[in-house]
């Protein structure tokens, strides 16, 4: 099963209103990007760390991807996929850790449950693993990094409240009341934040400026990525309270649609404006989607009736998860598109 990175915080209660605004009634609103199935999608089933469970959560230029697995003992364990290889990148001391992020120069961003009990943000480089800390509390994630090496993620506080941190030559700042997912080569950090009237809003922090980016006609938007040309991509609610996934750009938030049903979220953006995600098909199923140029393509699964995109690279690869089959077991997949 898929756990997006900001939804599973979101219904934890890190954004709590825009997990509130969730329940409302869904209406269909009749904005379906056009559906394409005609496309040559080769998709590959990266493999497991010897369980039945793994998600891809990032690729870099190379083409290699990080993500999580369970291992044949059952453990939560970040991995780095690499030419057809798997690699257990090990954990803090604790028994579990999930990779986010990958640079274009093979920095690994996740968390990793520490030798006390504690979960804590990490930067993985040539096989080694470092504990970024916290900003005070026992808990810390990193969901971005860019190729300078600076981190963004969240953490908790020493006065137990999830605060944004901006993380970059062994020290990690405080960005605030916020929940920052992704940074671009400029050091632009977007992620969501709550507004004065309480909903939740997608962001844009660049320079110390903070910009709410709005929404597509409801209370709640959050944005999960952004590109070297700063577009931002994310999901948000609609004036008939569907979610949609949308692409930022210039000031104009843009409604990319669905594969034919009244949801969908963008999990990722390349140089190219490319975008990939997740959304629900007319039959109800889940299904990665490939955004690009106004054309949403079905990417398809590994055989399940579900799958998701999160993330694609300047070559146009892209990650995330797929079933297998009716087991619903699912696995890292990496699709190809020509």
């Amino acid at each position: 099963m898929r756990i997006s990175r900001w939804r599973s915080l979101c219904c934890a209660g890190v954004l709590l209103a825009g997990c509130q605004e969730a329940t409302e009634p869904s209406r269909d609103t009749g904005v379906t990007a056009t559906r394409a199935a005609a496309r040559n999608i080769v998709v590959t089933d990266l493999g497991t760390l010897g369980g039945g469970w793994s998600e891809a959560y990032g690729i870099n230029p190379a083409g290699q991807v990080v993500g999580g697995s369970f291992t044949a003992q059952g453990h939560d364990h970040a991995f780095l996929w690499a030419k057809g290889v798997m690699s257990d990148l090990g954990t803090l001391g604790g028994s579990y850790s999930r990779a986010y992020g990958i640079n274009p120069a093979g920095e690994v961003i996740g968390y990793s449950s520490t030798a006390q009990g504690d979960a804590h943000a990490f930067l993985w480089a040539k096989g080694v693993m470092t504990d970024l800390g916290t900003l005070g509390g026992d808990f810390s994630i990193a969901y971005g990094i860019n190729p300078a090496g600076e981190v963004v993620g969240i953490s908790w506080t020493a006065q137990n409240g999830y605060h944004a941190f901006l993380w970059a030559k062994g020290v990690m700042t405080d960005l605030g009341r916020l929940e920052a997912l992704a940074i671009n080569p400029a050091g632009e950090v977007v992620g969501g934040s709550f507004t004065a009237q309480g909903d939740v809003h997608a962001f844009l922090w660049a320079k110390g400026v903070m910009t709410d980016l709005g929404t597509l006609g409801g209370p709640y938007s959050s944005a999960v990525g952004i590109n070297p040309a700063g577009q931002v991509v994310g999901e948000s609610s609609t004036a008939q309270y569907d979610r949609h996934a949308f692409l930022w750009a210039k000031g104009v938030m843009t409604d990319l649609g669905t594969l034919g049903g009244n949801y969908s979220s963008a999990d990722g953006i390349n140089p190219a404006g490319q975008v990939v995600g997740y959304s629900l098909t007319a039959q109800g199923d889940g299904h990665a989607f490939l955004w690009a140029k106004g054309v949403m393509t079905d990417l398809g699964t590994l055989g399940g009736n579900y799958s998701s995109a999160n993330a694609i690279n300047p070559a146009g690869q892209v990650v995330g998860y797929s079933e297998l089959g009716l087991t619903y077991e699912g696995h890292a997949a990496l699709w190809t598109v020509k």
